[in-house]
């Protein structure tokens, strides 16, 4: 049996207020084309979406762990569909490196406020910037050290992921170190680029230092951290450190030399033994 006329109207503005309710409640912007229609989410929304996955696998992380925390429940707890949240990240392992790098990032918008940085020295402002990531750390501590488990398990797997967080913690590295030497306060070291590498290798152990420290306030990690930077900054400035990086430097290239000697000997070896060969099948 059909609907009368009243019915169908009713029916007809149910549906039009929900849609309606909808669309006012998400932000979509409605985009209609002939007798299509087509719904575009703001990238203002997209981030509200995007960081409200965030938190919620933050806590669930927290709460549960890695391994426990699945990509359904981390849907759920932000609110979205099952389906809606692999628009945003393909895996957990991606939402770990989404939240890693926005705390590096806070930690580097934090230093940038500081009005006077450009006037710190080296080993001031390299330890205003681990302590300032510290602190972000510290906020979601049990999370942090989760998450440096699971990279540890399988670091081969995360390549692209690893190298992108190096790149945001060694801007503000790479913008003290050229300070230095434009100051003059350490002169011009070689393989600067392998030695700023080697400072954020250099903080990721003290992130493993920091994550096993049960004293107050963490006071052992920033004991270490000004004691390990002061000796660091110390041997840059004397000029000790440029002399072991020219040592490596000198005996990588005579390494690669005598190596590439030794190929050169061994394809002159083959060569010959191909045309002893070769002769030996023409005179038969």
């Amino acid at each position: 049996m059909l609907p009368n006329v009243k019915e169908s109207e009713s029916l007809h503005n149910k549906i039009y207020l929900t849609l309606k309710e909808f669309i006012w409640y998400n932000s979509i912007k409605l985009i209609f084309k002939g007798d299509r229609i087509t719904m575009k989410i703001s990238k203002k929304e997209q981030d509200k979406v995007r960081g409200r996955i965030i938190t919620a696998f933050v806590a669930l992380v927290t709460e549960k762990g890695f391994r426990k925390t699945t990509m359904g429940a981390v849907a759920k707890a932000a609110d979205i569909g099952g389906s809606t949240i692999y628009n945003y990240f393909k895996s957990k392992e991606q939402i770990l490196f989404a939240q890693k790098e926005t705390m590096l990032q806070q930690a580097v918008r934090q230093l940038k406020q500081i009005e006077d940085l450009g006037s710190y020295q080296l080993q001031e402002r390299l330890q205003v910037y681990f302590d300032l990531i510290l602190e972000v750390y510290e906020e979601h501590r049990d999370f942090v050290i989760e998450a440096q488990k699971q990279i540890a398990l399988t670091p081969f797997s995360f390549v692209a992921e690893i190298k992108s967080l190096k790149e945001v913690f060694g801007g503000p590295v790479h913008e003290a170190m050229e300070a230095a030497i434009e100051s003059g306060e350490i002169p011009h070291p070689p393989l600067r680029s392998f030695l700023e590498s080697l400072i954020g290798d250099y903080f990721h152990g003290l992130v493993h230092y920091w994550s096993e420290d049960d004293s107050e306030d963490r006071s052992k990690s920033l004991q270490l951290s000004d004691l390990s930077l002061g000796l660091g900054v110390s041997l840059l400035k004397s000029g000790a450190i440029n002399k072991g990086l020219d040592l490596l430097q000198f005996l990588f290239k005579r390494h690669m030399h005598s190596l590439a000697g030794l190929l050169g000997n061994i394809a002159s070896a083959s060569h010959s033994g191909c045309n002893c060969d070769c002769h030996k099948g023409e005179e038969k």
